[in-house]
């Protein structure tokens, strides 16, 4: 068989104009932003570097041990420590964007209880924490 053309008709696509997923807009879009759950995924951005850092304090005091101290238990306390920080973090973005939380508050307060739970535990150990 021979064909001169060979065409096929397309379906028509649908051309609507939606609103830009919240995960495309960028990060300033999301700051100056009146929405809520656009504010929440700005926090939600921003957290990850915060949480680093905290939990990179975090990890000094757990890696301290005394000796003949297993330190299998100081692994388990560090996993379970980041497993409560991060649910936390889920938790507090969706009642953040529900409305549930303030805005002022958001995922801050998790930030501020486990970095003063750092802070408290190094000073525990008898390391200075600031400038002094």
């Amino acid at each position: 068989m021979r064909f001169s053309r060979n065409d096929l008709r397309m379906p028509e696509t649908e051309r609507r104009s939606k609103a830009p997923e919240i995960e495309s807009l960028t990060s300033i879009e999301l700051l100056n932003s009146a929405d809520v759950t656009e504010r929440a995924e700005f926090q939600w951005r921003v957290s990850p570097a915060i949480a680093i850092i905290i939990l990179g304090v975090l990890a000094v005091p757990l890696a301290h041990s005394r000796p003949r101290e297993g330190r299998g238990g100081r692994v388990v306390l560090g996993i379970l420590l980041y497993v409560v920080y991060a649910n936390l973090l889920y938790m507090s973005r969706s009642w953040v964007a529900d409305g549930a939380l303030p805005l002022v508050a958001g995922m801050w307060w998790v930030h501020l209880v486990f970095g003063a739970i750092a802070v408290a535990w190094l000073q525990r150990q008898g390391r200075k924490v600031g400038g002094g």
